[in-house]
Order: structure tokens, then C-alpha cells, then sequence
């Protein structure tokens, strides 16, 4: 299912503090919720000799402590997760009014929240934000579905219950392992009546937790099937005695499941006590190797409430990792020394920062060099970069390429012509400055024939890749290597500063490749991000495909990608008398002369709705400029007096 949820993440970055991306873990920081022993306490005066924290099994040096407490907290992030496809058309309405609930409760706290629905394909119903009435809106939109099956004990009932869960687990990895982007505390509350697993799940199971362990994501799931959790505790073959020194202990009472709660009991549907077991075996596993806890009746407001206190109230733990301990996820364990406490934490983590493939590599180090150099090598590439906002204090980058492939050697390998591309570029503030973001890959390039190997090379090679960045001014160098050739190229990269509320425009991409999307730009903006972990330039059914170049042809169709954010269209009352316009012009960059002008034209918001980014797509107007370098200069403005401006620099062959 990676097409369905791999970029998720990238729409619920919304509002997201400013991140920085860097080369290696300078200090891994582990969020540890502790209470006394009743739960209900959160003690503030432990000291750094009352914790002690293990990497697979070898007791770290704890560098810092801090207690992050209210609005003291660093960034908390919340993603309000519902299963549709285990409920009942009953328990989802039930599950909306909890969450209706929880959004209220949570809005003092002053956490991003998100809404996201699985029902076969994640949704993302609202981005994070710290609006409750936008956030129950969310809820209230989500369609009441009856995916759950009626013959649920016939064959194809069990066949299909089989898909579903093996499809949920999925869904549920990908989710989890694209918020490592996200910066801060995060937990991920999940409204679900279970399922029940059986052994055949027990490796998506951990694939689950171990994607939430290294995106530091604790997950609360919230039963939503109104069965006495005591009873089904009874009828598991499992301790149900309090615990304390870990995880668990929480969730409606003193007692707590033991950790360990297995995650492969078989269900009963003859039985209905042991199939509730059987189904929300599996919640106990996940919250209590996560860190998190089960809310056993959805509609206890207390514990409902510790939630929201866990997001405000813990201890954030630091130690320096080992030398070695570069590109590896390692297990963790903290242990608080105070008598009559309980704790948890997460119990593993991955140093290696997303995108980075060569971390560790000593490829890698061999790029960096050539990327601080000057040298530009023996391949020829071309490059453009363009940023989107993708929340506060946050641009996504999308970079692409045009490479010749002519340098690039192949070997035969098993009657196969094989070759690696290694890409690796670094984001710096100012010449030879810090490194403030990176990417790396490998990509492997096979072929069957001489044949084959011929065709490919007599076309440039495509490459795209992606990374998020805070606004600043950068200067941008990508090196690519195949064996001992390589090439460089650098490109300015400047970024304005955004606020979520402000209007402003996205940088311009230029394309000369379209594709029918066939979707309205709206569904086609958010379905992208649930099919590809690539931002793809869709507007108006028509998708633009990034140039690696600044290079068009006067013969050839060229066009313009850019983003208009626009915080006015979520709010219904400003949205029924805003008008939006765009001009587009195009100056010669020498003379300054303006060369063509479309005038303002007032954009048609009718299928937009409350989602505040408008994506937008326009012919770029070069028949009969001539051979020259242009500017191309685009602003919007809105009748609330708002106005952004971009321009981009292009070569007209």
C-alpha cells in the first residue's frame, strides 16, 4: 500500500514548526511520560540521577534532562486516526462523538491535531491545526460507510476481514513512518473496535511498531466496541495485574494489561467474549510497545484527559549516541529510579534522517568533498528547484534533474548491464556555510541488452527527489556519480519566511512535459499525497512535470506549476466575498522590458472550498519572443489588499 499513504505526512506538515535537517544525531532526545503510581499524578521534581537509559543493553551518559510542562512544550502534535474499516456504521458514529469529545478537551492545550480516516485508502480530513471548530467539522464530514462485512463468518466474510487487516496494518506503517518529518511530541490517537489478528499478522504487527518507534509516535487506540475490558482481560491468557517501572497501567482503572499482551489470538465468532479479546489483544500490543495507553470505554473523560496531559506534562531525556551508531535503529530502555512511579517510553529509535539513502556510506563522504569544491566534473547535469510551503516555518523542495547519460559505465552482471547513479545534495546558508538540509539515493539502473543500454543513452536521464527546508537563503549543490565520473551543479535557493496565516505565493515551476491527471485539481492536491511520496504539480486535471532545466524551446508547449496560499478560504464568512487574481508577465532580463502581460484574471474558486492552497497551472507565452534569457514574474492578489510576488529566470532556445 505504499501508493496509498507514503506522503501523508507531507499534508499533515501543516502548521509544523521549522526543521532543520542534519548530516548526523548530534543527541538522541527520548520522551518519557512518568507518573505516580495511580496514574493520575505527574510528578515535576525528578532529577537527572533518578533517570538512567539503556541503547541495546549498554546504560548511555544522560546529558540532559528537561521537563517540558504546558505551554513550556516543545511542538505536540496529536493525528486523530479512525478505522472505518473495522467499525460498524454504530460504532463510527460513536467514534465521532468521542473524538468530538477529545477535540474539546485538547483544545486548552494548545496541541496540532489532524483527521485522518482509513476506509481502504487513508483521507486526510483536516492538516494540523489548533482550530477545534475546523477539527470537528472534519469529523462531522466523514461519510458513515458499512465496509464491515455481514458475513463475517462465511469464507469470503473471512477472506475479506483477511485483506482489511493485512490492508489497515499497511496503511498504519506508512502513516507512522512519514511523521518522523514531523519535529516534536506526537501520538497518535486511534478509534477502532480491533481485529483479530492471528500469527499470519504478527510481522505487520511490529512493522507497525517499529515505524512508530522511529518516528517517536506513542498510539492511544480507543476501543470503540462497547465491551467490558475487564472481562475481556478475564478471558485472554495474559496477566492483567497492575503494572509499574513500564509501560501500561492506564485506561479506565488502576489495573493495567501486563506488557506483552499477545497479538495473535485468534478470534471466536461463536464466541463473543473471546472475540472481543482476540480483536483488541492487538491495541494493548501497540500502545504498550509505543508508549501509549488503551482507553478502554471510549466515553471515560478521564482518561480521555490523560492524553491530552501526556502532551504537556513529560520528561525529554538526552545522551550522546555511540560513534558507530550512524544509519542503525537501535533499542532503547529508561528506567526512573523514584519509588511508586510509572513510566514509558518509546522503546527503539533510527538516527538516519529520511531521504538521507547513503547515510554512513563511505559514498557519501566521497560527494560531500565534491559538493564543497568547485570542480564541476565530467557529467553534464541540469537542475531547477522550486519550494512549496508545507506549514510554518517549513518549504518542501522539490529538485529535478536532466543528467547525460553518457558518462555513466555499465557493467555486465549475471547477463545483465548494471549501473548505480549516486545523488547527493546539500543545502547550505551562505559559501561554505552549515549544512542546513540534505538528500542522497542510489539509483540502480539495470538493462538486458547492449541494446537497451544504447536506447538509454541517447536521451538525458530524468531525476527528481524532494526534502523539507526552513525559509532562509541557500546556495544549493547536487552532485551525481557513477563510478569514478560524476558531475556538479549548484543553484541559488531562496525561500521567503510564511506564517500559516499570511497569503503568499509557492515558487514557479516550469515544465514542458503534461500528463491528464483526471481529477479536479482539489481531489487530484490531496489524492497525490495519499499515492506517490513524490509533490506532484497538479491543477485543473492537468498534471505539470517538473523541467530538470530553465531551458525552453520556442516550438515546444511550456507552462508554469505555483501555489497560491490563501488562509482567507477557511473561513466560510470571508470565503463568500473573496476574489483572487493573477498576473503573469514576462521581462527580458537584461532590458527590464516587458515583453508579454495577461493583465489581472480573477481565478474561479467555486470547486475550492475551505482548503486554503490553491493549486494553479499557466501557459507561459513564448511564441515569437526569440532566443534570449527572460524573467517571468507572477503576482496574486486578493480584495482583502494582499500581494505576493515570484519570479523565475528561463533560457528561450
Amino acid at each position: 500500500m505504499r501508493k496509498e499513504s507514503l506522503a501523508v505526512a507531507l499534508l499533515l506538515v501543516t502548521a509544523v514548526q521549522a526543521q532543520i535537517i542534519h548530516t548526523e544525531t548530534q543527541e538522541v532526545l527520548v520522551d518519557v511520560a512518568v507518573t505516580d503510581k495511580k496514574g493520575g499524578g505527574y510528578p515535576g521534581d525528578l532529577k537527572a540521577s533518578e533517570f538512567r537509559v539503556w541503547e541495546d543493553g549498554k546504560e548511555q551518559k544522560i546529558t540532559s534532562v528537561t521537563r517540558a510542562a504546558g505551554g513550556e512544550a516543545r511542538g505536540r502534535y496529536v493525528v486523530l486516526l479512525f478505522d472505518n474499516s473495522s467499525m460498524s456504521p454504530r460504532e463510527q458514529n460513536w467514534a465521532h462523538q468521542v473524538a468530538r469529545n477529545f477535540i474539546d478537551l485538547t483544545a486548552e492545550s494548545n496541541a496540532m491535531m489532524a483527521v485522518v480516516h482509513f476506509g481502504g485508502v487513508l483521507r486526510v480530513g483536516q492538516t494540523f491545526t489548533d482550530n477545534a471548530t475546523r477539527l470537528k467539522q472534519a469529523v462531522a464530514a466523514m461519510s458513515v460507510s458499512g465496509l464491515q462485512a455481514e458475513d463475517a463468518g462465511t469464507t469470503t466474510g473471512k477472506m475479506t476481514a483477511d485483506f482489511a487487516n493485512r490492508d489497515t496494518l499497511r496503511s498504519m506503517e506508512n502513516l507512522l513512518r512519514n511523521l518522523e518529518t514531523v519535529p516534536g511530541r506526537k501520538s497518535l490517537v486511534y478509534f477502532t473496535p480491533g481485529f483479530a489478528m492471528g500469527p499470519a499478522y504478527s510481522e505487520g504487527v511490529k512493522a507497525v511498531l517499529a515505524a512508530a518507534n522511529r518516528s517517536n509516535v506513542a498510539i492511544y487506540p480507543v476501543n470503540v466496541r462497547m465491551v467490558d475490558m475487564t472481562s475481556v482481560a478475564e478471558a485472554m491468557p495474559i496477566t492483567s495485574a497492575p503494572t509499574r517501572g513500564g509501560r501500561g497501567g492506564f485506561g479506565g482503572g488502576a489495573a493495567g494489561l501486563a506488557r506483552g499482551a499477545p497479538s495473535d489470538v485468534s478470534g471466536d465468532a461463536t464466541n463473543p467474549q473471546m472475540d472481543a479479546a482476540a480483536r483488541q489483544a492487538v491495541l494493548f500490543t501497540f500502545a504498550d510497545d509505543s508508549g501509549g495507553f488503551v482507553v478502554r470505554q471510549p466515553d471515560d473523560t478521564a482518561v480521555l484527559r490523560k492524553i491530552v496531559q501526556e502532551q504537556r506534562e513529560y520528561y525529554l531525556l538526552g545522551y550522546t549516541p555511540s560513534a558507530d551508531a550512524a544509519a542503525v535503529c537501535h533499542k532503547l530502555r529508561v528506567r526512573v529510579e523514584r519509588k511508586d512511579t510509572d513510566w514509558r517510553s518509546r522503546s527503539e529509535y533510527c538516527n538516519r534522517p529520511p531521504g538521507d539513502i547513503l547515510s554512513g556510506n563511505p559514498v557519501e563522504r566521497t560527494l560531500e568533498a565534491r559538493a564543497a569544491a568547485d570542480d564541476s566534473g565530467s557529467m553534464d547535469a541540469t537542475l531547477q528547484a522550486v519550494y512549496f510551503y508545507a506549514g510554518r516555518g517549513v518549504a518542501r523542495t522539490t529538485v529535478a534533474m536532466e543528467i547525460d547519460p553518457a558518462a555513466i559505465a555499465f557493467k555486465r552482471e549475471d547477463g545483465k548491464f548494471r549501473a548505480t547513479l549516486n545523488v547527493l545534495g546539500v543545502a547550505r546558508r551562505g559559501e561554505g556555510g552549515p549544512i542546513a538540509a540534505r538528500f542522497s539515493d542510489a539509483v540502480k539502473l539495470e538493462f538486458g541488452s547492449q541494446g537497451e543500454v544504447d536506447t538509454f543513452k541517447r536521451t538525458p536521464y530524468r531525476y527528481q527527489n524532494q526534502f523539507d527546508i526552513a525559509p532562509g537563503e541557500y546556495a544549493l549543490a547536487v552532485v551525481v556519480a557513477a563510478g569514478d565520473k560524476f558531475g556538479r551543479v549548484e543553484e541559488a535557493l531562496e525561500i521567503a519566511p510564511r506564517e500559516t496565516s499570511e497569503f503568499a505565493l509557492s515558487g514557479l515551476a516550469l515544465s514542458t512535459v503534461f500528463r491528464d491527471a483526471n481529477k479536479s485539481a482539489v481531489d487530484a492536491a490531496l489524492d497525490e499525497l495519499l499515492v506517490d511520496d513524490r509533490k506532484k504539480l497538479v491543477a485543473n486535471g492537468v498534471e505539470l512535470v517538473l523541467g530538470g532545466s530553465k531551458k525552453l524551446a520556442e516550438g515546444k508547449p511550456a507552462g508554469v506549476y505555483f501555489e497560491i496560499y490563501e488562509p482567507l478560504l477557511a473561513d466560510l464568512d470571508a470565503r463568500e466575498k473573496l476574489v483572487v487574481a493573477i498576473q503573469m508577465r514576462i521581462l527580458d532580463s537584461f532590458t527590464g522590458r516587458v515583453q508579454r502581460d495577461t493583465g489581472l484574471m480573477r481565478l474561479d474558486l467555486s470547486g475550492q472550498g475551505p482548503n486554503p492552497v490553491i493549486a494553479m497551472g499557466q501557459t507561459v507565452l513564448i511564441k515569437d519572443l526569440g532566443a534570449g534569457v527572460y524573467k517571468l514574474e507572477l503576482q496574486a492578489i486578493d480584495t482583502a489588499g494582499n500581494l505576493a510576488k515570484r519570479t523565475v529566470e528561463f533560457e528561450l532556445e
